[in-house]
């Protein structure tokens, strides 16, 4: 569309609204000192000029509809939508064949899947790699090593190996031993790729209780120091996660998870139930229903089962066949999750004593009716740990739980006398970054502390409070005259002797070991 205006030198068009075909009117307006022309769809040109206003009527261009772009042609959009879904669907395809058909080519039938190699191709890499800067696959290729445990006579230590092949993304966990004197570590249990033993424990100078998943639930399992007689133990019929002997090889403890109040064959009817589906009296599942938190411990979702003590007697050559779960119907996890192990754990030298920690909402002086047994959703905003006891010599177990300030874990009997325990504790509630402190206390006398209506506060002693760090990890020497402990040391986690003083209990520390990292 032209148009033209007589002494107008600086002239800028914008046009709004209209459509194909259809007549559109415009006002034209002018300024004095500044010329302008706006079209609109007002029906005229209005032309003004020192406040006068001329009028002329013209009607605006009309565009045939051959004239648009293709793309823009109502004849042709049936076309370019059927293309846009040919497209997809091709590219679905695509992605279909390069993630699902080409990963599974080698599960097709005449196919072997990949050869996992050896169990020392980690060790054969390390060997004939030549050097490089540190990368991902090295730090995924390198062994680990956990469960260290020392034999009664302190000539052996017992470890678990974990390797992984990297060719076929699976790992193997097994039992290894060396001796302290002249390390030269051996493999105890056979080697197999997809398989994990852990929890190693030492019955005898020449005997190792281990948990392993060879039967498929992880299950008790003996053998001798030479890889002889390796023998399954139990059979229940639910897996366990963790293991303890009490330096008597009298009594066994181990956590299994089960329903609250039931037993571990009820809870494996309901995990198979639950699996498939349907649940008795409620018919097939369709979701979970969550009344309290924890709904979710870090990568784990809650499903109705709690992790429990069970205490059992060693079993010998009759295997381990009954065990009794002493927490019952408490609605808790023991160990704590997640993170928790049998570091919670403790037996006296004798064998009398077994503690634990767990988490609680329960505080000094609240009644313990409901709060001892039943973690609540108040647990998820508290770091609240607590230590219970049970009394092994009583006829009936039934744990007692002590409150405390904030943090308390970590329970070690002494090696000698069998009523005292030290712990780690925190004093300030809530703060998960608190100074953890070792505390003392004779475990018989707070047993004879009344503990109803109330949960009665653990009785106990801070020691070395002068110390400027804050104890990751502690164990008794063989005498108990002092403690090893691991801690954080200018970004080091060191390790330290702690020395009993004659009177005040403060001691001497000193920082033992070649420095670096110690575990």
């Amino acid at each position: 569309m032209d148009v033209e205006f007589e002494d107008v030198e600086d002239v800028s068009v914008g046009t709004t609204g209209g459509t194909t075909g259809e007549s559109m009117e415009t006002f034209i307006s002018e300024r004095k000192d500044e010329k302008e022309v706006e079209i609109e769809p007002a029906g005229e040109i209005r032309q003004r000029r020192g406040g006068k206003d001329s009028y002329q009527k013209i009607d605006s261009p009309k565009v045939k509809s051959g004239q648009l772009p293709i793309f823009r042609r109502a004849e042709y959009r049936p076309l370019f939508i059927a293309g846009g879904i040919i497209f997809i669907a091709i590219i679905i395809c695509i992605i279909f064949t390069v993630v699902v058909l080409v990963p599974g080519r080698n599960c097709e039938e005449g196919v072997e899947p990949l050869n996992p190699g050896a169990e020392n191709q980690n060790d054969v890499y390390y060997e004939t790699s030549p050097p490089h800067p540190f990368q991902v696959r090295d730090l995924v290729r390198a062994d680990r090593i956990s469960g260290l445990t020392m034999s009664p006579d302190g000539k052996y230590a017992a470890f678990i190996r974990r390797v992984w092949s990297m060719q076929a993304n699976v790992s193997s966990y097994t039992l290894w031993v060396t001796n302290v004197d002249s390390p030269k570590p051996y493999r105890v249990t056979p080697f197999a790729w997809g398989i994990s033993d852990s929890s190693p424990c030492w019955i005898s100078k020449d005997e190792i209780y281990f948990l392993s998943d060879r039967s498929g639930l992880n299950q008790i399992y003996s053998v001798e120091l030479d890889g002889s007689n390796f023998i399954q133990l139990s059979d229940f019929p639910v897996g366990i996660t963790e293991m303890m002997v009490d330096p008597t090889n009298e009594w066994l403890v181990f956590s299994a998870k089960v329903l609250p109040g039931k037993t571990m064959d009820e809870t494996a009817e309901f995990i198979q139930d639950f699996e498939d589906g349907q649940v008795p009296n409620y018919g097939k599942l369709t979701g979970v229903k969550y009344e309290k938190t924890f709904v979710r411990h870090w990568d784990k979702w809650y499903k109705y089962l709690r992790s429990h003590i069970f205490v059992s007697h060693v079993g010998g050559g009759g295997g381990i066949k009954n065990a009794e779960d002493i927490i019952n119907s408490w609605d808790v996890d023991v160990p704590t999750m997640p993170f928790g192990g049998r570091d919670e754990w403790s037996f006296s030298v004798d064998g009398k004593y077994f503690t634990f920690t767990r988490l609680s909402s329960c505080a000094a002086n609240d009644n313990i009716n409901g709060c001892e047994t039943d973690e609540k959703s108040s647990v998820t905003w508290t770091d609240n740990n607590i230590l219970c006891v049970l009394d092994l010599a009583l006829s009936k177990w039934i744990p007692s739980c002590f409150s405390s300030p904030a943090i308390n874990t970590q329970p070690r009997f002494h090696p000698v006398e069998s009523d005292i325990m030290a712990f780690v504790q925190t004093e300030t509630l809530g703060y998960e970054s608190d100074q953890r402190l070792i505390y003392q206390v004779n475990v018989t006398t707070a047993l004879s502390t009344p503990s109803l209506p109330s949960l009665p506060l653990l009785p106990s002693t801070p020691l070395f409070t002068k110390w400027e760090y804050s104890v990751d990890n502690l164990i008794w020497s063989k005498t108990g005259d002092f403690m090893y402990i691991s801690a954080v040391k200018q970004g080091n986690s060191a390790l330290f002797r702690l020395t009993f003083g004659p009177i005040d209990g403060e001691g001497e520390v000193e920082e033992i070991g070649p420095g670096g990292a110690v575990k």
